[in-house]
């Protein structure tokens, strides 16, 4: 089956604060949009921008920080891949 007839994982809306850091330690504040078991998708505060193909690391209070990497931005939305948990908050 190719990756065009695959269905898309099932996207859970939500709404939580958080904190991206960029690989050159750059990080700040997000809103997780929506959520699956592969990825997500952000908003991102004023002025701040992700590159495609960028790695992050996804910070929710309460929750393990999360590796992943940015599949595309638009404005001020961006959605990554997730690549693994990294450590406890």
């Amino acid at each position: 089956m190719s990756a065009e007839q695959r269905p898309r994982p099932t996207r859970i809306r939500v709404e939580f604060k958080g904190t991206v850091t960029t690989s050159d330690a750059h990080s700040f504040p997000v809103t997780v949009r929506d959520l699956s078991a592969q990825g997500f998708r952000l908003e991102l505060a004023d002025g701040e921008e992700l590159l495609v193909g960028e790695e992050v690391t996804l910070s929710v209070p309460g929750q393990a920080s999360t590796r992943g990497t940015i599949r595309w931005a638009a404005g001020r939305e961006a959605g990554g891949s997730f690549s693994g948990a990294t450590s406890a908050p």
